[in-house]
């Protein structure tokens, strides 16, 4: 359908990531309020200069700024909070990202002008939650990642006034948006005040009387769940199923509590004619390689959508070449098959079919022909390498390396600065060097259409 118009809004751990979301085709970055945001570890902005910075630099390329201030504060931070924040208000912002309903109500009451979405954190369900919220001044919902089609619908239907925003690719907490004790449990971590551990990632193995079960792993025979117990069957679904989750432990671990990927691609055009206003991807602390990535996959996608054309294959072959914990579609549609099925019991990682970077290129000199570039992994004369810019992929072959002290070179190590590699034309501004994997330099890669 032809003429639908949708935000992409990305996210933003520092500043060099923002740039680079933002040439790789998002409309809109999010980014966190240093110490009360619920990236308070993980944080690439520590002050208010650096957010002053960063928001200045994407209001200069036209594009809108959030700033993420969810957390939950406990009595001792509301006072902190509140000053910290009527700092950052007066930067103007055109949004603030907000869960908590007290500091909400205190933003509405003394910064009126203030535009307030509110967190994914904060849990909108359903429309009488959405119509509260519009009330109360918020202009834009994030819905909960646990919403099916036809619970936004209804909410879109029913409150049709405000803004709705919903996740479309990324991580997925275990628990249900995020609200999750497990980290303070495990490791005093309070994930609701932006310093949650992850434990749900980690893996576990299995202990008996606080010794492990062998010293040298020893596959165990049949298969392995946790039940409920019988007299709780009461309470449980009548299918089959009810009641069970599988364990399933290797040499490494179990992942009982990993939970897959969201990947909406395929979903992106009904949510669209639904009337969802802004699609966000997950990932402040991810690699440059996936955010230009899957950034560049969903602006792809979008501006297929607003011609009129189906999503192109490319567009899901970028998302598969970055590293995930698996896929699924999210809530958003039922789980048909095994492969789409929530929990990712065998690690928390799946390896993309891309390729690692090799390099960011950080000038060109058009007389030699040749890139400066900061390594991330080793190169080798010879080597087959996708360069990638925000409009396009080529590839090349590693000819004429030169090393920090203008030697040429048969290999350049990772880690190493100021290096220089031929390169036929000028890639432009935020390009890098992908190191292709064994399957890739055969089959090869299309680019987009």
């Amino acid at each position: 359908m032809s003429g639908l118009k949708a935000e992409l809004l990305a996210p933003a751990g520092d500043l060099e990531k923002l740039k680079y979301a933002l040439a790789y085709g998002a409309d809109a970055v999010y980014a966190g309020q240093p110490q009360f945001s619920l990236r308070a570890r993980e944080n690439g902005f520590a002050d208010i200069e650096s957010i002053a910075q960063a928001m200045s630099y994407t209001q200069r390329q036209g594009k809108k700024f959030y700033l993420t201030s969810n957390i939950l504060p406990h009595n001792n931070k509301i006072r902190s909070f509140r000053d910290s924040l009527g700092l950052y208000i007066e930067l103007k912002p055109d949004a603030l990202i907000m869960s908590d309903p007290g500091m909400i109500h205190w933003v509405r009451k003394n910064f009126p002008q203030q535009e307030i979405h509110l967190s994914v954190q904060a849990n909108c369900n359903n429309w009488s939650t959405a119509q509260f919220w519009y009330e109360m001044g918020v202009k834009r919902i994030i819905l909960s990642r646990e919403l099916n089609m036809r619970e936004i619908r209804e909410i879109r239907a029913q409150v049709p006034e405000v803004e709705l925003e919903v996740f479309v690719h990324g991580a997925i907490c275990m628990a249900h948006s995020g609200r999750c004790l497990l980290s303070n449990y495990m490791s005093y971590r309070d994930s609701n005040q932006g310093m949650c551990s992850n434990a749900c990632r980690l893996k576990y193995g299995l202990y008996v009387n606080n010794t492990p079960q062998s010293e040298d792993y020893i596959p165990l025979e049949g298969t392995f769940y946790l039940k409920a117990a019988e007299d709780n069957g009461s309470i449980l679904r009548g299918d089959a199923s009810a009641g069970y989750m599988l364990i399933d432990e290797d040499a490494y671990g179990t992942y009982i509590m990993n939970s897959k990927d969201m990947c909406a691609l395929d979903h992106i055009q009904e949510l669209m004619e639904i009337g969802i206003c802004s699609f966000k991807i997950e990932g402040r602390t991810k690699s440059l390689f996936y955010l230009s990535e899957v950034v560049a996959a969903y602006r792809g996608a979008l501006d297929d959508i607003a011609v009129g054309d189906p999503i192109h294959a490319v567009r899901r072959q970028k998302i598969d070449r970055v590293e995930s914990r698996g896929t699924m579609p999210g809530f958003s549609q039922p789980l048909r098959d095994s492969d789409s099925l929530p929990q990712n019991y065998t690690s928390t990682r799946v390896a993309g079919t891309g390729g690692k970077v090799a390099a960011f290129i950080r000038s060109y000199d058009r007389e030699s022909k040749s890139a400066t570039i900061s390594v991330r992994g080793q190169i080798k004369t010879g080597d087959l390498l996708e360069c990638v810019s925000p409009d396009e992929t080529t590839r090349i072959e590693a000819q004429n390396l030169i090393n920090p002290l203008g030697k040429p070179v048969p290999k350049i190590d990772s880690g190493l600065e100021n290096c220089k590699i031929f390169l036929p034309e000028d890639p432009g501004p935020f390009s890098y060097l992908v190191n292709l994997t064994p399957a890739l330099q055969v089959e090869g890669f299309k680019t987009s259409p």
